[in-house]
């Protein structure tokens, strides 16, 4: 009799451990579902696929991390239709004319992709078009592709040694640098699947007991187990990604590397200037007009296809770089 007793209560508990089990499983089916319709989707890594002459990187690693762009002239197509090509001299630093009369001053723009003029030839970039229209000037094109404000800041270090001071420096600031600065994993997520440069470490900025201190951290990207098959699982992950981008103060963190990068050309007697290039970078512009740091507001919308290559790149056309060179010259003159 105890048997049986002791039998029975064994299978009501594997039947409630079974209903229990289908209840979750239902539960999450569910939620699958609620979350497909809600619009979310499983991850996919989206990565920039061109046909490129000559077959190279057009990156190379630094020696004590990071990288630059490689030296030389290459042919970038998207498509047959769309194309470019773009130039980079000894320094990975892109080409921006000869019009420049040796021994000037140098002004130096620094910044990301919108700067190097990803998606426009040599001669659209603004870099190139503020040469032509400031001869007295030697203009140096600093931007990048993947560089934020750390990263920049930087380059201009080792520019200072390998071709002495500027007398003006134009930082091209876009919102999206702050997570760059900090390398979190909403940055991690799409850096990554386009990195071609095997055990890559990057320089990241953080807050250290209230101090902004540098390290170094190897390039890399850890996905949540069925990501690429839940849309249930990727939203989650997204949510995570965002709560840990608010709690690296990455704003905070642009913040304090311009105002260090602002005081170092100050007491270097180097004119500083914050030129907002993306749309919502103007808070940080505020933000430094009250430190008295110069600023300029040169951003065009680029969800569209006025200023931007689309459907081939989401990039700055030639028409923004246009704009961007104009806003930029009438600032610096009136100034």
């Amino acid at each position: 009799m105890a048997d049986r007793e002791a039998d029975i209560r064994t299978r009501r508990r594997r039947f409630a451990l079974a209903a229990i089990g289908l209840g979750l499983v239902g539960a999450l089916l569910l939620a699958e579902v609620i979350a497909r319709l809600m619009g979310e989707k499983p991850f996919h890594a989206a990565k920039l696929v061109w046909n490129q002459q000559p077959e190279q990187s057009i990156f190379v690693a630094l020696p004590d991390g990071g990288y630059r762009h490689s030296s030389g002239r290459v042919r970038i197509d998207i498509v047959p239709e769309f194309g470019w090509t773009m130039t980079h001299d000894d320094d990975g630093l892109r080409i921006t004319g000869t019009n420049a009369t040796p021994g000037r001053d140098q002004l130096w723009f620094m910044g990301c992709s919108l700067t190097q003029g990803w998606s426009c030839s040599d001669d659209e970039t603004y870099p190139w078009r503020v040469q032509q229209s400031l001869t007295n000037y030697s203009v140096v094109n600093g931007g990048t592709s993947g560089y934020g404000t750390i990263h920049s800041r930087l380059m201009f270090q080792d520019l200072l040694v390998k071709r002495g001071k500027p007398k003006i420096v134009v930082y091209a600031y876009g919102r999206f640098h702050d997570y760059r600065n900090t390398f979190v994993r909403t940055w991690q997520k799409g850096f990554i699947p386009n990195n071609r440069l095997p055990k890559l470490t990057l320089p990241v900025a953080s807050f250290v007991e209230g101090q902004l201190e540098y390290s170094s951290v190897a390039a890399g990207y850890r996905e949540w187990p069925l990501q690429r098959v839940s849309a249930l699982v990727h939203a989650l992950e997204r949510r995570y990604n965002f709560r840990q981008a608010q709690a690296s103060r990455s704003h905070e963190v642009s913040r304090e590397l311009i105002a260090q990068w602002a005081a170092f050309c100050l007491k270097e007697e180097i004119r500083f200037v914050v030129a907002g290039i993306s749309s919502d970078a103007g808070p940080m512009l505020e933000w430094c007009e009250g430190l008295k740091i110069e600023t300029v507001d040169i951003a065009l919308p680029l969800s569209g296809k006025e200023y931007t290559n689309l459907p081939y790149d989401n990039h700055p056309n030639a028409k923004a770089h246009a704009v961007y060179s104009e806003r930029l010259v009438k600032f610096l003159i009136e100034k």
